[in-house]
């Protein structure tokens, strides 16, 4: 094999690639299935030499309930910070991401016959600034991966929607809602690519981990206070009984968001020490998140406007990431913008596959402006019972 381009999408809670071998774009199975969660787990050390190990994906899912404490869920939104704390052991969030990328790359090139990539690319939210963007490329370089070419995600979509269906000069708007992070872009197509027009828009501290706390205090509240109190407090007094029925409540309030877009009803049975049956329901789900996703949907507005055109001036509006899933979303996007925006293959896979598909020269030139779109007082709302969003651009 020669010539291939490897491209990673580290997302906050699963990871996918793709390869791109002469005109051939295919996604990469990464340990076993189309993705890997985004999980790293520290398993503490046992035996005479207690050196411990960093567990990464489907291992550290199923490690987890050793100790639930020594498991992150979401690194990536951490990589601004400087330690994570894995039950005793403090590792750097760049660490981690390392770790996950070297975890890619292995697969890649197995899947390659050994064969090293001639470039890859990673995507990253399209508000990132520099300090967030050069953390990234630490991590690469940790991992031994050289110098990445970096590629914004709301590109990455726009590529792989619509390259083939778009012609010169038109326009798509594209609604980001991933796991952590929330963007919103303008593009207008350009050659064999596309370039972002005016701002990019979103919120990076908003995404599907959001929607899932808000479920998990939901569930919790319908338990008695001391048992939802025993719940809270698991991780921190080590309590292994409760904490992993803690981390099964957090399981369920997951499942219950991607549950409650297909059916109005979701339910199940926390067992001992719980021992609780509980529910949630769509009517109770969205109207917790009506005002926030009303809020994601305001800025779409703002990051069309502010790019010059209207609605109708678009050939299309894209939605991308996991929580676009949410019929919600569909609904409150045509509702105040008359258009139906179109979901095409697995939300979760796309960025990945875009970003592999994209021209050589355009990857290299796919910049954006890292200036905040919304004015001060256009914040999204934020969920019940959470602090408001940090400003727009924070590192």
């Amino acid at each position: 094999m020669s010539g291939w381009i490897l491209a990673i999408d580290v997302g906050t809670t699963s990871t996918a690639a793709a390869r791109r071998v002469g005109d051939r774009v295919e996604t990469i199975q990464l340990q076993g299935g189309p993705r890997m969660p985004s999980l790293a787990f520290w398993r503490e050390g046992t035996g005479a030499s207690g050196t411990g190990r960093l567990v990464l994906g489907v291992e550290a899912e199923e490690l987890s309930t050793l100790a639930p404490w020594c498991l992150e869920r979401a690194p990536k939104s951490r990589l601004g910070e400087e330690f994570i704390q894995l039950g005793d052991k403090q590792l750097r969030p760049v660490e981690i991401i390392a770790a996950i990328l070297r975890e890619v790359h292995n697969e890649a090139m197995a899947l390659s016959g050994g064969e090293p990539p001639d470039e890859i690319r990673l995507t990253h939210p399209a508000r990132w600034q520099k300090s967030r963007l050069a953390k990234l490329g630490q991590a690469a370089s940790m991992a031994g991966l050289g110098e990445p070419t970096f590629v914004p995600e709301p590109v990455a979509a726009a590529v792989h929607f619509a390259s083939e269906r778009l012609a010169e000069g038109e326009h798509v708007a594209v609604y980001d809602l991933g796991g952590g992070t929330l963007d919103t872009a303008v593009l207008k197509r350009h050659g064999s690519s596309f370039t972002v027009v005016g701002r990019t828009g979103g919120d990076e501290e908003l995404g599907g981990e959001d929607f899932d706390d808000l479920l998990y205090r939901h569930l919790g509240d319908q338990l008695p206070g001391d048992v939802w109190e025993h719940l809270r407090e698991a991780d921190a007094s080590r309590d292994r009984a409760w904490a992993q029925a803690n981390r099964e409540l957090l399981r369920h309030a997951r499942r219950a968001k991607e549950g409650l877009s297909r059916s109005s009803q979701y339910e199940f049975y926390l067992p001992p020490p719980v021992d609780r049956e509980l529910e949630a329901n769509v009517t109770d789900f969205e109207r917790l998140i009506a005002p926030t996703l009303r809020g994601t949907v305001a800025e779409l507005e703002r990051t069309i406007l502010a790019a010059g055109l209207q609605t109708s001036d678009l050939a299309a509006i894209y939605l991308a990431g996991g929580s676009s899933r949410i019929p919600l979303v569909g609904r409150l996007i045509q509702e105040r913008l008359g258009v139906l925006p179109e979901h095409l293959d697995d939300p979760k896979s796309v960025i990945a596959l875009g970003a592999a598909r994209l021209e050589r020269a355009a990857a290299r030139d796919s910049s954006v402006d890292e200036r905040p779109l919304s004015p001060e007082g256009a914040a999204i709302p934020p969920l019940p019972g959470a602090a408001a969003p940090a400003a727009a651009g924070a590192a």
